[in-house]
């Protein structure tokens, strides 16, 4: 779907440069002349020289805004009611998943990373049809298990989230 491919060159354009932005606000060291902050550069410059090639090379292609417009129109017409062809419910679900891939970090902050995961993982699994306390119990099991992971095992700082901070306040 050649929009989808074209919304993720613009998103990791967008991404990198605001995170090579947020770099400037990271402490530095003295012993560490980089800083905390030479890592994630390097990794927002890759990410962006990749993306901007990406860009030129689907730009080159001279069925490329034929094709996008064209992907576009597609996209619209799945959405019209009484599509249930194959390839409209594809474009639908690809669709439910890259909006809710993107809230996804979005809610992390708001819910939390614990509550943000169960929900989003939950959400995935009834769009591919699946058992509501299947979904329930898999989406518990795995946001439990990666919260553990993360805060408990590695000792990474995991996000409580603003609501639950305000709830806890």
């Amino acid at each position: 779907m050649l929009i989808a491919e074209w919304l993720v060159i613009l998103i990791a354009q967008i991404v990198s440069v605001v995170f090579f932005v947020k770099t400037f606000s990271f402490p530095k060291s003295a012993a560490d002349p980089g800083g905390l902050a030479l890592f994630p550069r390097v990794f927002c410059i890759i990410t962006l020289i990749a993306a901007i090639s990406i860009t030129v090379q689907m730009l080159k292609r001279s069925s490329s805004s034929t094709a996008l417009l064209e992907s576009i129109k597609r996209l619209f017409i799945s959405f019209k009611k009484g599509a249930n062809d194959e390839s409209s419910i594809s474009n639908r679900l690809t669709s439910y998943i890259f909006v809710f891939t993107i809230l996804y970090p979005l809610l992390i902050v708001r819910a939390g990373f614990l509550m943000s995961t169960i929900a989003y993982t939950f959400v995935l699994m009834k769009l591919f049809r699946t058992n509501s306390l299947v979904s329930l119990l898999f989406s518990s099991i795995l946001g439990i298990g990666l919260y553990l992971l993360f805060a408990q095992i590695l000792n990474v700082f995991v996000l409580p989230g603003i609501w639950v901070e305000k709830i806890l306040e």
